[in-house]
């Protein structure tokens, strides 16, 4: 697979019209990779770090000991790895939620298949911030049992989020765990019906109680609804609501919002455009319907991850097929789908990123840069059938490469709200493990890769010209202090096309003339290195 670096800039445009730009414009760092072996490696959760970096947890089959192990991969602020473990034993263990804790640590929910007392159960499992093994804990009962939401308390301990068919009234139910600091079970709740509901997410609420989204078939209008609970610190429900229409709907998401409210992504089968449509709502935080839309096309959609932004919009992330670049297909052709709303649901801009084969965005999260971070699954690009796929974009969703708009139909959905008659149980199992780690060596593969650029200081300034150059150009250096510097110059798929090694310059007008001949007609990105800042500028070459 090609391993290229790809420079995107917004302001190419500009050397149309101008000669001898400076560019002064600060671009964040954005780019696309991917992590994991020869087999299938999935990424559901992630969080960026204080540090600027990444962790990201899913499952591994490339590595650890046994079918599946859970699979952590840390990078720094560009996406380079870290360091990466496996944890588990003989059977399947794989990771659906991760947090980064107040001791610079992870706490990890997972399913465990190698220990506990049922089908499968969940498991929990506490590192520090090298992802040594700290604490372990199995909990559950005679059935199946696992981990998909979870988040550090205000108290420093754990709510855990979970489903569960050994407890409760029907098949399978929500089923939440309360924690001390050290994993030890303060009290169990679970809810529903006879129906059958799964639990997708938690956050916390403001008072420190809880909120959960799922899907339930033992409430509401259709098949299944968007099934929402809130508690309070007790995990004792306030209120549950139900939403949706006459087809199938489902809430992945849900975040508290910068108004108190709550924001929540999914899909719907019973509006919109396609088979499937992407699908946000609005609630207040007693449970009332603030507004609806639903984005899509004339296929299927999926939203898995919601944000709020600090412009007091969102951030939505899933998976397109009506919008994926390889067109129209029954399975496994899906690309990542990254819509930006403002306030009121309304698209400001709609993005596609992948491959002809299958990409999926599990995960968004806003960045400390002001940009955006989508972690998932690619199968086009990477080692194995699956890869881990981390993307981070500017604050406009752009990349540079692997990356497209789209029209998006948005409609207005008339939601069906419904009160339910929540039955709500408790109990658990608690049991021990010998989870065995590694360290895996994970292949690292860059789809694209843009640098970001500092501003240029009044101390140097960079002349380019002619621009255009036909036959050569000159690049003149001007310094009030000696600087060491290297250049590079890039061609539009980002390949490097003449490097001119580190060198000490000093005073006005340090000429470099370049001979144009060696290269063929085009835009071309010309990059300055000074103590690891990077100052850029384009340069048209028009030979006659």
């Amino acid at each position: 697979m090609k391993k290229s670096i790809v420079f995107y800039t917004t302001f190419i445009s500009l050397v149309f019209s101008t000669v001898g730009i400076t560019i002064e414009t600060f671009a964040q760092s954005t780019f696309q990779k991917t992590y994991g072996g020869n087999a299938a490696d999935v990424a559901y959760a992630f969080q960026q770090l204080t540090d600027g970096g990444y962790i990201i947890a899913g499952y591994t089959e490339s590595f650890g000991e046994g079918n599946r192990d859970v699979y952590l991969v840390r990078t720094d602020s560009e996406g380079t790895v870290l360091w990466t473990k496996t944890y588990g034993n003989t059977n399947t263990d794989y990771a659906w939620t991760i947090d980064q804790t107040t001791d610079g640590g992870f706490i990890i929910g997972a399913h465990t298949d190698s220990f506990g007392a049922g089908g499968h159960d969940i498991y929990l499992i506490k590192t520090d911030s090298e992802g040594t093994v700290l604490w372990t804990k199995v909990f559950g009962g005679t059935s199946a049992d696992g981990a998909y939401s979870l988040q550090q308390t205000f108290d420093d301990g754990f709510i855990i989020a979970a489903h569960t068919s050994s407890f409760g009234e029907g098949q399978h139910e929500v089923y939440l765990l309360k924690t001390d600091p050290n994993g030890n079970i303060l009290w169990t709740k679970s809810y529903g019906n006879t129906g059958g509901d799964f639990l997708r997410a938690i956050d916390q609420t403001p008072d420190q109680g809880y909120i959960m989204v799922a899907e339930t078939y033992s409430f509401g209008a259709g098949g299944s609804d968007i099934y929402v609970i809130r508690t309070d610190a007790q995990g004792d429900t306030l209120w549950t609501k139900t939403f949706g229409g006459a087809g199938d709907d489902f809430g992945y998401s849900i975040r508290l919002t910068n108004d108190q409210a709550y924001i929540i992504a999914g899909h719907t089968r019973s509006f919109g455009q396609g088979q499937l449509d992407m699908l946000l709502m609005k609630i207040d935080d007693q449970g009332n319907l603030l507004w609806a839309k639903t984005y899509g096309g004339l296929d299927e959609e999926y939203g898995y991850s919601v944000e709020p932004t600090d412009d007091g919009g969102y951030i939505v992330s899933g998976s397109t097929k009506s919008f994926a670049k390889g067109g129209f297909c029954d399975i496994l052709c899906d690309d990542v789908y990254l819509i930006k709303t403002d306030a009121n649901g309304d698209t400001l801009w709609t993005k596609t990123y992948g491959s002809l084969a299958y990409e999926v965005g599990w995960s968004v999260r806003t960045t400390s840069d002001g940009g955006y971070a989508v972690v998932g699954i690619s199968t086009g690009f990477g080692a194995g059938g699956e890869d881990f796929y981390l993307i981070k974009t500017d604050e406009n969703g752009n990349l540079g490469c692997q990356e497209n708009g789209t029209s998006t139909v948005v409609g207005s959905p008339n939601i069906i709200v419904n009160s339910t008659t929540t039955i709500v149980n408790s109990g658990v199992i608690e049991n021990s493990s010998s989870t065995l780690t590694s360290n895996p060596a994970t292949l690292e593969n860059t789809v694209c890769f843009t640098t970001g650029f500092n501003k240029i200081n009044n101390f140097q300034k960079f002349h380019v010209y002619p621009n255009p150059a036909k036959h050569e150009f000159y690049m003149e250096i001007d310094l009030k202090e000696p600087q060491s510097i290297s250049f590079n110059m890039y061609n539009q798929m980002g390949s490097p096309v003449l490097k001119i090694p580190l060198q000490s310059y000093s005073g006005e007008k340090n000429k470099i003339t370049i001979d144009t001949n060696q290269f063929p007609n085009g835009i071309y990105l010309l990059k300055w290195t000074i103590a690891q800042n990077h100052y850029v500028q384009t340069i048209i070459i028009i030979k006659p």
